[in-house]
């Protein structure tokens, strides 16, 4: 957009409102909010007007977003220029923030399964989102190896995540007793910032109504946080034909690309079909590669 508006001595509203038109019907709200963002900063580092059919309005310095946390973090000051919201407590569900440990977390969930009270994850936004994921990883890390004198509740975990509210993602933990078929086919896809959720959820879809799994790769916050709402929303795709979502997260490692990189830390996300409301996971699994 500075290049755009550098050789203007005004910026016409009827450019702007062309912009905005686009990347709304490219990228949706958000790539509109940005590019919104983009054009009135640069206009206003410029020293720029806009100028529109009946008058000229200066355009002053964007405001600053109020930032609301979800967390149910006790205690601390709100972060300046926002405030902090906590979530009703909701019996039997950790709330999960940007600012939640997965270690802690995973710990604490599963000491709560040990005692019979087996909770649920709820998280909101791609900090949470992001965070959910990771303490699932964790949990199955620390159901496979546990810590010396301290025996671990179920061999395995997998998880299903839904919708609720009004934006948040609901993740249910359940112990998986049978192992996972051997002989499952798995398509593998690696999410990037191209890729929209609707298209990942019907990728997971249409493979687990082929009987196969799915196997999403994602790296960053953002990412991972598109990972988990694609696996919802393909649940909600597969809600007729009496399905589910079943899913576990490992972290892997990824060789650096140049030479002096360090390695990548990427989280991967197996997806397979299991019976609504904690089927046995017993059909599907540690697949063999399509």
């Amino acid at each position: 957009s500075l290049n755009l508006l550098r050789p203007l001595p005004l910026f016409d509203f009827m450019l702007a409102s062309s912009i905005l038109r686009s990347a709304l019907s490219v990228g949706g709200r958000r790539a509109a909010a940005t590019a919104g963002k983009h054009i009135f900063g640069a206009a206003a580092a410029l020293d720029l007007t806009l100028s529109g059919p009946s008058a000229t309005v200066s355009l002053p310095s964007p405001p600053l977003r109020q930032i609301r946390f979800y967390s149910t973090e006790e205690g601390g000051a709100a972060p300046e220029g926002g405030e902090r919201t906590r979530p009703d407590p909701v019996p039997g569900v950790a709330f999960i923030s940007g600012a939640s440990q997965p270690g802690k977390v995973a710990g604490y969930l599963l000491n709560k399964f040990r005692e019979n009270d087996v909770h649920k994850m709820r998280s909101r936004g791609d900090p949470g989102n992001n965070q959910t994921v990771k303490t699932s990883a964790a949990l199955r890390r620390f159901a496979q190896e546990p810590k010396e004198g301290f025996e671990s509740p179920a061999p395995d975990f997998y998880f299903q995540t839904k919708w609720v509210e009004e934006s948040s993602l609901e993740t249910s933990m359940f112990p998986q007793n049978t192992p996972l078929n051997p002989n499952t086919q798995i398509a593998r896809i690696e999410v990037h910032d191209t890729r929209m959720v609707g298209n990942i959820a019907g990728f997971i879809a249409c493979r687990l109504r082929e009987g196969k799994a799915a196997e999403l790769t994602a790296m960053g916050q953002r990412l991972v946080s598109n990972s988990l709402k694609a696996i919802a929303l393909a649940q909600r795709f597969l809600e007729d034909q009496n399905m589910a979502c079943g899913w576990q997260a490992q972290f892997v490692t990824r060789e650096p690309l140049f030479p002096g990189e360090r390695e990548y830390t990427m989280i991967q996300l197996l997806v397979f079909g299991v019976a609504k409301e904690g089927g046995e996971a017993g059909s599907q699994g540690t697949p063999a590669s399509e």
